[in-house]
């Protein structure tokens, strides 16, 4: 099977040039040979795992949305911004540049925080497209009930553009400073 081939793509993001100031290093451990530092935007194959896993936080492609990894060098398939390929007799690439243009055709409103613009594209684009949640779950000790809220892709947006928010932005902020004091000695 070549490389260039649709069924092996798993992921869109964003190569991340070494002279842009960023380290050598992703989540503390440096890059070996053979690998770049990419930024991942998206998801093809949820379950496919990660080339080098953070284990117990990032081993599939869905859980390193919006977050670093190194990626094999030989596994990159570059596209311009316009989505025409740049790496030769690569075919089928059609849904890469194109998931990768609907997510960079949003534009953050002016009063999204900076370090949120990514969260805001991938609720804009991701969870909007396909209705998936985030899943945040709560123990017993927080509300006297064992359970589980989804937030959806509204919850991010109304949160990020700071309008007013509901009950399960809420809530997840309360079970995150209970997380917080929970862990504090």
């Amino acid at each position: 099977m070549e490389v260039e081939s649709i069924d092996n793509k798993v992921a869109f993001g964003v190569v991340i040039d070494e002279r842009d100031g960023m380290s050598r290093s992703v989540h503390g451990v440096p890059l070996e040979p053979g690998f770049f530092h990419v930024g991942l935007d998206g998801s093809i194959q949820d379950n496919a795992l990660v080339h080098v896993p953070v284990v117990g936080e990032i081993e599939t492609v869905q859980q390193a949305i919006g977050s670093h990894l190194a990626w094999p060098k030989d596994m990159i398939i570059y596209t311009s911004s316009t989505g025409s390929v740049k790496k030769k007799n690569a075919q089928n690439v059609s849904e890469v540049p194109r998931m990768h243009n609907v997510f960079n055709f949003v534009k953050p409103k002016d009063n999204v925080p900076h370090r949120f613009r990514l969260l805001y594209k991938f609720a804009s684009t991701v969870m909007k497209g396909s209705g998936n949640s985030i899943p945040v779950p709560f123990d017993f000790q927080i509300f006297g009930i064992e359970r589980t809220i989804y937030l959806l892709h509204e919850n991010v947006l109304e949160l990020l553009e700071f309008k007013m928010i509901g009950q399960p932005a809420i809530s997840t902020y309360m079970a995150y400073l209970y997380s917080v004091f929970r862990d504090t000695p």
